[in-house]
């Protein structure tokens, strides 16, 4: 049975109804050491088919089906990549101070958006997300971005090769597609996880 598509060992809602690929790798990572599992589905909100994590260690890797990728339109600041659950528009570097405007300039409909400025270096791409959340009207400068590491190497190569991608908080997530035929099958986002403790919510 394809876990892609069966019962999932993980529900995950986030606030906004938007897909955090961050939070689902974190949320497999902990339900992989607690009980013991090397592979762990997580059904999410934003997502049709479930993400399938691998955990190794202290490494992370996630399975996104192909379309998860949805459409890449080019504009005038650069490249929008639509994903399910979330937007990224990826821009130069140069444009990273005009996050906020870009944003709202192409918000409508979507969840959540992200601009992913790009610096893209001979070996590796190295990124500077701002994301807004609609049902939250927040803006966060995030020190790491899964689904816009994905947008910015959709954007910057499509190829079938691993593009290592430098993130805010100077780790590495790897991002490889895998192609047939030219034809997106499957989406993969490799990166290391800290467990730095657990802490109890308390309501009211």
């Amino acid at each position: 049975e394809d876990p892609a598509v069966s019962e999932a060992d993980v529900c995950l809602c986030m606030m906004g109804g938007e897909f955090s690929l961050d939070t689902t790798s974190v949320a497999a990572f902990w339900w992989g050491q607690k009980y013991n599992f090397k592979e762990v589905a997580i059904k999410t909100s934003g997502m049709s088919k479930n993400v399938i994590v691998q955990i190794d260690g202290a490494k992370a890797k996630s399975r996104l089906p192909g379309d998860f990728f949805v459409k890449k339109t080019k504009v005038s600041e650069g490249i929008i990549v639509d994903l399910q659950g979330i937007r990224h528009i990826i821009v130069e570097s140069s444009l990273r101070q005009d996050s906020r405007k870009i944003i709202e300039r192409y918000k409508e409909g979507m969840p959540a958006v992200g601009v992913m400025a790009v610096e893209n270096h001979n070996t590796h791409l190295a990124i500077h997300p701002l994301v807004w959340v609609r049902a939250t009207n927040t803006y966060i400068p995030e020190t790491a971005c899964g689904s816009g590491s994905i947008a910015a190497a959709l954007a910057c190569h499509f190829s079938s090769s691993s593009i290592p991608i430098l993130q805010p908080s100077q780790e590495y997530f790897t991002v490889q597609l895998e192609l047939a035929g030219g034809i997106l099958q499957a989406i993969f986002l490799a990166g290391l996880v800290k467990y730095l403790g657990e802490a109890e919510a308390i309501i009211g």
